[in-house]
C-alpha cells in the first residue's frame, strides 16, 4: 500500500542500510550468546567447587580425629604416660649366635615361654561435644563422626531434635559414643 511513498533511490538506500543493520546484529549476537553461556558455565562450576566439592572431602574427618587424639593423650594419668615411657626404655635383647651349618645344637634347658598379659580393656568412649558451625548439616556430622551419614537420625533423637534439617549454629550438641 505505501510502496509508492518512497522513489527507487531512497527504497534502495532504505533497503542497503536495512541489510548491513542486519548483518551487523547478526555479527554481534553469536558472540553476546557465547559470552552468556560461558558465564554460566562459570557460576555452575565455582557452586561445585564452593560446596559440592567440599562435602564429599570430609572436611569434619580430618580435623575431628586429631582433636580426639589430642584430647585423649592430655587426658592420660601422670602414671600411665611413665609406664609408656618406661616400656619405650626396654633395653633390646642380646643377638642370637649365628647358625653354622651342618651342625645339630641341642638345648640344654628350654626357654620358658611366657605369654604376655592380655592389653587392658579399653575405656569406654565417651560422648563428643561439638559445637554446631554455619553450614553444618546433620548428615555431615554424622558422616564426620561415623564414617556414614546414614546414622543423622541417632544424632538427632539423641539431642532432642525434631526436625534434623533445622539445627541453628552456635548451639552445642553431643554425639553419642558408638
Amino acid at each position: 500500500m505505501f510502496s509508492n511513498l518512497y522513489d527507487k533511490e531512497t527504497m534502495q538506500g532504505a533497503s542497503s542500510s536495512y541489510s548491513e543493520e542486519d548483518e551487523i546484529k547478526r555479527k554481534t549476537t553469536a558472540p553476546v550468546i557465547i559470552c552468556v553461556v560461558c558465564a554460566i558455565i562459570c557460576v555452575i562450576a565455582a557452586l561445585l567447587v564452593l560446596f559440592v566439592i567440599p562435602s564429599k572431602l570430609n572436611i569434619f574427618g580430618k580435623h575431628t580425629e586429631k582433636n580426639s587424639e589430642q584430647e585423649q593423650v592430655t587426658n592420660l594419668p601422670s602414671e600411665e604416660i611413665n609406664q609408656q615411657e618406661q616400656i619405650a626404655e626396654i633395653p633390646p635383647e642380646p643377638e642370637p649366635i649365628p647358625a653354622k651349618e651342618d651342625e645339630i645344637v641341642i638345648a640344654e634347658t628350654p626357654e620358658a615361654v611366657v605369654p604376655e598379659p592380655p592389653a587392658p580393656a579399653p575405656e569406654p568412649i565417651e560422648d563428643i561435644r561439638y559445637k554446631i558451625v554455619w553450614g553444618d548439616t546433620l548428615w555431615d556430622i554424622s558422616n564426620a563422626y561415623y564414617k556414614t551419614p546414614w546414622k543423622y537420625k541417632r544424632i538427632a533423637n539423641y539431642n532432642g531434635i525434631k526436625n534434623p534439617d533445622h539445627i541453628i549454629s552456635g548451639n552445642w550438641i553431643l554425639i553419642p559414643a558408638e
